[in-house]
């Protein structure tokens, strides 16, 4: 199945770049700023500055972007919580995020949610599963109902080549992000 899938969006973006017809750059609504959310760990290698980057594209796009970073670093004692930062003091015993910790990130409507992490990470994809949003992509080999857009990144790539994949993607599959 995941091939077919690969096979129609790699056709389909073909046939687009055949044809010469570019759709002009717009941002992912019209009605209002896009909202964007980056889902990044830490303890991975490489992830934050890539994902920073990708950030940083996404902002001169025009949207506002948002990232969320788990550490399992410990916060320095009496420093004021970061609601963008969380660590193992804000997971509860089974692992999951505590209420009061993901309250935050779930008030707002999203266009975008990318966990920008090659491995599952169960908080994560818990905070995406109750997330308001209007996509959702993870880089898995497996599809999970919490996402709209699963990307199988092939072996040895990184999350630089996950995320231009991802950008391509979206470009041909989605018209608001052309």
């Amino acid at each position: 199945m995941q091939p077919l899938r690969k096979w129609r969006a790699n056709k389909a973006w073909e046939q687009r770049m055949q044809t010469g017809r570019q759709q002009p750059r717009r941002a992912y609504r019209t009605d209002k700023q896009a909202e964007v959310l980056l889902l990044a760990n830490q303890d991975e290698p490489d992830t934050l500055n890539t994902t920073r980057a990708f950030a940083k594209t996404e902002r001169e796009r025009g949207a506002t972007v948002h990232v969320l970073t788990y550490t399992a670093v410990k916060p320095v004692k009496g420093a004021p919580p970061d609601n963008s930062l969380w660590t193992p003091a804000d997971m509860q015993y089974s692992g999951l995020p505590k209420a009061e910790r993901e309250a935050y990130w779930r008030q707002r409507e999203y266009d975008l949610v990318i966990h920008c992490s090659l491995v599952p990470f169960a908080p994560f994809d818990y905070l995406v599963a109750g997330l308001t949003a209007h996509r959702r992509i993870a880089a898995y080999d497996q599809a999970l109902d919490s996402y709209d857009l699963v990307v199988a990144p092939p072996s040895g790539a990184g999350l630089a080549d996950f995320l231009q994949q991802v950008k391509r993607y979206l470009s041909v599959l989605s018209p608001d992000y052309a």
